[in-house]
This record gives structure tokens, sequence and C-alpha cells, in this order.
């Protein structure tokens, strides 16, 4: 994956295929300048992963529709299917997955979605939602 630094014209986008797009805010109000460009595309859809990160994605396209799409093909129903989620890009995770998981480090809106909230990516969340819900 190449990084590119968004120019004036935003040249470094003409004649490109872009399937994803990270945005990091480097100054303060950069963040703005940013949502103002990508409400104006079509066809697009954006998220936060992090504080100052825009996720840029075509319209319709998440974590979300990618997670039924995994489990659709393994076969599974959305009451079997577990996620893990802590920020704004997992709100679609959360509204899909059958059991969804905030982890304790997680934003509000994702607690809030989860059916359970588990501890911290530094204290093992993961391992321990598995041990009290899944085995």
């Amino acid at each position: 994956m190449r990084l590119e630094y968004l120019d004036d014209g935003h040249a470094c986008l003409r004649d490109k295929k872009i399937y994803k797009m990270l945005i990091y805010e480097l100054e303060p109000g950069q963040q703005e300048l940013a949502e103002g460009f990508l409400e104006k595309l079509s066809g697009m859809a954006y998220t936060s992963s992090d504080a100052k990160l825009w996720d840029i994605s075509a319209s319709g396209i998440n974590k979300g529709t990618g997670l039924m799409e995994a489990a659709r093909i393994m076969g599974l129903e959305k009451k079997n299917v577990c996620a893990f989620g802590d920020f704004y890009n997992d709100v679609s995770l959360m509204e899909t997955a059958g059991i969804p998981v905030a982890m304790g480090n997680g934003c509000e809106l994702i607690k809030e979605k989860a059916i359970y909230v588990t501890k911290t990516n530094d204290e093992d969340g993961v391992a321990d939602a598995i041990e009290k819900l899944l085995l």
C-alpha cells in the first residue's frame, strides 16, 4: 500500500481505482476540510477508526457487510457470529453480529451496541470474552 499526501488539487487521486483510503489529520482543522471534500463525493462513505483518522470506502461497504458475507460463505447463522469492536468504524460490525462484544477500551457508542463489554486490549479482552461467552 502506498502512502500519498493529498495535494491541493487532489491530483494524486485522479485516474486511480481506490478501494479504501485513510485520511489522518496532521494539523488541527484538516479533519473538517477532509469531511467537506468527502461530502461532495457520490458513492462514498466514511467513518472513523481512531481519533483524527477517517476511513473512506464505497457506500454500503463496511465491516458489517464483510462479516455477513464471510458468515454466508461459511454457512453460519447471524446468531452464531461473534464480533469485537472498539471504535466508530465498528458500528456496522456490532449491528450485524449476533454476539457483539465491545472492548473495555472502546468508545461509549460501541459499548452501547454490545451485549458484553470485555476487558481492554492490554488485558487480553478477546480471550476474556471467549472464555465467558463462547466456551
